[in-house]
C-alpha cells in the first residue's frame, strides 16, 4: 500500500468518516467483517462486529506477527500526538490521535502504532488475560 493511501485513511479516520480506499485493499478483513456479522445475525458490520473480530478473530490470522496483534494496553505517559503503554508483548510508544485525551491509568486497544479505541477496566483485564 502507498504512504499516500496510508494518510488518506488516517485523514478520514481522525475526522471520523469511512476511508474512500477500494474495499479490495482490506479484502481480508471486509471478508471477515461480513464473516463475524453473519455470525452474531447482525445485519450490517457495526461497532459490536467490529470489536468482536478484532478482539477475538482478528489474531488467529495474524500469526506471530506481535505488531499486528489486538493488545489491550494501560497509559504509563502521554505527551501530545504519543503515549507510552503497557503491553502484554511489553512496552510500546503508540499515536493516540485517534482516541482523544487521554491520562496515566487510561486504558485502551492498540494495534501496530496506534492506540485505537479506549475501553473500560473490565475490559481492559479480560483481554489483557486473553493476550497474555
Amino acid at each position: 500500500m502507498a504512504r499516500s493511501q496510508l494518510l488518506s485513511i488516517r485523514r478520514s479516520l481522525l475526522k471520523h468518516e469511512l476511508p474512500h480506499q477500494p474495499p479490495l485493499l482490506f479484502s481480508t478483513a471486509m471478508g471477515q467483517l461480513a464473516l463475524t456479522a453473519s455470525q452474531l445475525h447482525h445485519s450490517s458490520i457495526d461497532s459490536a462486529v467490529i470489536r468482536q473480530y478484532f478482539w477475538h478473530g482478528h489474531d488467529k490470522l495474524v500469526g506471530k506477527n506481535a505488531l499486528c496483534r489486538i493488545l489491550p494496553a494501560r497509559i504509563i505517559k502521554a505527551n501530545g500526538r504519543r503515549a507510552l503503554v503497557s503491553t502484554p508483548a511489553g512496552l510500546r510508544n503508540v499515536n493516540i490521535p485517534f482516541i482523544g485525551k487521554v491520562k496515566p491509568g487510561d486504558t485502551v486497544t492498540v494495534h501496530y502504532s496506534y492506540a485505537c479505541e479506549k475501553i473500560p477496566p473490565a475490559d481492559f483485564r479480560r483481554l489483557w488475560r486473553m493476550k497474555r
